[in-house]
């Protein structure tokens, strides 16, 4: 291979990482235009990603994801190992299973608010089971009071 042929595919290469720097760019957008309020469309931006897709066989939305998740993982791994074990003297009913299962992969994924929303649930859930394993009446609130 001659210097010429190496500088050529340096040349190449360094366009090649321009050009997916610029996908994910683009990928990103259209993640955030699908996931927050928006004041205009992003139908082009759509159209973009499928052109981008069918011309290089990747998926751009494939690979912002992917990266994404990539780099959480050491998150995930610390916050899973921070999860005690949970002995119960019964075991609960399958929506407040459900529910909990629910919440633990939140914290294990960061997404704090959808744990404690979540979380309110078991504990609501289960204490109303518990109530009226005892033919207790649930009690009641005023509207809105909860």
């Amino acid at each position: 291979m001659t210097d010429e042929d190496m500088d050529s595919n340096s040349i190449v290469d360094k366009e090649a990482r321009g050009v997916g720097k610029v996908i994910r760019h683009v990928a990103t957008g259209f993640i955030r235009a699908r996931t927050a309020p928006v004041l205009d469309s992003k139908a082009d931006l759509e159209r973009f990603l499928e052109d981008v897709s069918r011309l290089t066989g990747d998926d751009p939305l494939d690979d912002y994801f992917t990266r994404m998740l990539l780099e959480q993982i050491p998150h995930f791994v610390e916050r899973s190992k921070n999860l005690g074990e949970l002995v119960v003297g019964g075991l609960p009913s399958p929506r407040v299973t459900s529910y909990f299962k629910q919440a633990t992969s939140c914290y294990i994924y960061g997404l704090y608010d959808a744990v404690a929303v979540l979380s309110r649930a078991v504990i609501e859930f289960s204490l109303e089971e518990r109530f009226s394993q005892h033919g207790i009446p649930k009690p009641t609130v005023s509207h809105g009071k909860s």
